[in-house]
């Protein structure tokens, strides 16, 4: 008969209340280390973070200039390219978009 059987039957023995207080125990504990971890790393697993592609992208951030409590305009470099991106609560949009190499302002 199963330790849980025996739990529903009522005949559990100080032995295997023991045992299944014990088991029950490793799964709270493996629960919390879990719940740890992710916020701890965020989501992200800290043994693939080194190998994710946009971990390998060079993505750079220029500059951020903050229009209003929620909106924003980020100049980004990613791959010889320079970027104009703008985030609000509606989303976030592409503005222009340039050579780095260049050193010219865009026309927007």
């Amino acid at each position: 008969m199963s330790l849980s059987e025996q739990a529903l039957q009522g005949t559990l023995s100080t032995t295997a209340l023991l045992e299944l207080l014990l088991k029950l125990g490793v799964v709270v504990g493996l629960v919390y280390l879990s719940a740890w971890a992710w916020r701890r790393w965020g989501g992200k697993s800290p043994v693939l973070a080194w190998n994710s592609p946009l971990a390998q992208t060079p993505l750079r951030v220029v500059q951020v200039q903050r229009l209003t409590a929620q909106h924003t305009v980020h100049l980004l470099e990613l791959e010889g390219r320079r970027l104009l991106v703008a985030t609000s609560p509606q989303g976030t949009q592409l503005l222009s978009e340039w050579p780095s190499s260049s050193g010219d302002t865009p026309d927007v």
